[in-house]
């Protein structure tokens, strides 16, 4: 045999190599789908969190035009005008007050600044969690990325070193999979006790 020469490996063992890049490609499909999906929920639920947060701010404006809008009608009450004047205006102060405090918190239409802080924040958390799944499934994407090529590469040079690495990626690929589709924050608790991020 020449140094040109390259061992292969018997066509039946290629054939199952064959077979294990396809299941391995699927895998990595599947996972992207995971990465693809989580990405989107973590836009929608920003998108949510911002739009709450936008109307939470417009409920402070308001309420905050009407306290300062009954404050100054109260200062201005001019004790020499007529009784029904002085009715009609405290009866609007009364109004723009209990308004305001409609604005801090209405558990009827749940659109108080105390129902959309809760909303707002709850969204902030969903988008939280959609970005922990989105990050491990995207790991575990590149970890059977990496497998079908040395898979690949081991039909080209007929070790089976690569294989066995190949094997050992692809195992480690379903596992991360399985994470980030049941138990992302696991990955990032072992990240951190390692002393990752």
């Amino acid at each position: 045999m020449s140094d040109d020469e390259v061992p292969e490996l018997p066509e039946k063992s290629n054939r199952k190599i064959a077979l294990f890049i396809t299941t391995l490609a699927l895998l990595f499909a599947l996972a992207e789908l995971g990465a693809k999906s989580s990405q989107t929920d973590a836009i929608a639920f920003n998108v949510n969190a911002a739009d709450t947060w936008a109307f939470f701010q417009s409920k402070s404006i308001k309420q905050t035009t009407l306290r300062t809008a009954a404050d100054s009608m109260e200062a201005g009450l001019e004790p020499t005008a007529s009784g029904d004047v002085v009715a009609k205006q405290k009866k609007l102060i009364e109004d723009w007050r209990a308004t305001a405090d409609r604005y801090e918190t209405d558990p009827a239409k749940g659109d108080g600044k105390k129902e959309l802080a809760e909303k707002a924040t709850s969204f902030e958390h969903q988008r939280d969690g959609a970005m922990e799944h989105y990050h491990v499934f995207e790991i575990a994407g590149v970890v059977l990325q990496i497998s079908v090529v040395l898979a690949s590469t081991s039909v080209v040079t007929g070790m089976s070193m690569f294989v066995i690495l190949s094997m050992i990626g692809g195992a480690l690929g379903v596992v991360l999979t399985i994470i980030a589709a049941f138990a992302p924050g696991m990955f990032h608790l072992v990240l951190a006790l390692f002393g990752g991020h």
